[in-house]
């Protein structure tokens, strides 16, 4: 068990050249136990400049099989890719504090065996996960892309918190199964997967929160989504109701039906 904790900062500079980073493991914490975060946490690049295409081989924290990060407080920072991997068969748990990066935390999944399903949990409970963005249209707050594994034992868990980015799913080449997100809070940009349609709304469950575009394709089960000042926001129904159906909007008089 590691904790970081106190004033400061844990640095790790890498001093190579952008080109040559790709191939190695180059991580503030490689973590295979577990970690508690409550101090500021970077990674920076001594020959580089933001810009310079390190997203594959700089991370903060890499989280690997096995391991189980809590991120309590302070600021993960990397300017210059990704601040957080989480590999097979992990737990992330994200309680407070900023984690900063192109992308905030990429789950992998890096086994390319179809009848394979590792499972990797990460629960998002408060706290900030901010996309820098590789461009201006992709901001991957969290992205799960996989090798060839099945997705259908990872789970991810929004209950509170701010996820500036989009969660994009089902990245990579098995699209056969969807990862499970169930979001019950939050303030959020998007939700959506790369994968089938209809697996998707099976998958992706949205009981509360705020969204910054309709997420009504994927509300639960007597809820809904309705937009004020341009920004979604999903309730239980109840009498009263004005809700959005298929584009008609219309007044629930009844929570029989």
């Amino acid at each position: 068990t590691l904790t970081l904790k106190g004033t400061g900062s844990f640095v790790y500079t890498y001093t190579g050249d952008a080109d040559t980073a790709y191939a190695n493991g180059n991580y503030t914490v490689n973590n295979a136990g577990v970690l508690n975060i409550e101090a500021n946490v970077s990674i920076v690049a001594s020959k580089g400049v933001a810009g310079d295409k390190f997203s594959h081989a700089l991370y903060v924290v890499n989280n690997g099989n096995g391991g189980k990060v809590n991120f309590n407080s302070g600021l993960v920072n990397n300017d210059y890719g990704y601040a957080v991997r989480q590999l097979s068969n992990s737990d992330i748990t994200v309680n407070g504090g900023e984690i900063k990066g192109s992308r905030a935390i990429w789950v992998q999944l890096p086994g390319n065996d179809a009848t394979v399903a590792p499972q990797i949990n990460l629960t998002i409970n408060g706290g900030v996960l901010r996309s820098t963005g590789e461009s201006e249209e992709y901001k991957l707050a969290v992205y799960s892309y996989n090798y060839g594994n099945d997705v259908s034992n990872v789970n991810i868990v929004v209950n509170d918190g701010i996820v500036d980015g989009d969660i994009a799913l089902t990245g990579g080449t098995n699209k056969n199964s969807v990862e499970n997100i169930t979001i019950y809070g939050g303030q959020l940009t998007d939700v959506y997967s790369y994968g089938d349609a209809d697996k998707a709304a099976k998958s992706i469950v949205i009981y509360g929160g705020t969204f910054a575009v309709d997420p009504s394709a994927y509300v639960a089960p007597k809820h809904y989504a309705i937009e004020e000042n341009d920004v979604w926001t999903v309730h239980p129904y109840e009498v009263g109701a004005i809700i959005n159906i298929d584009g008609v909007k219309a007044v629930v008089y009844s929570m029989d039906n």
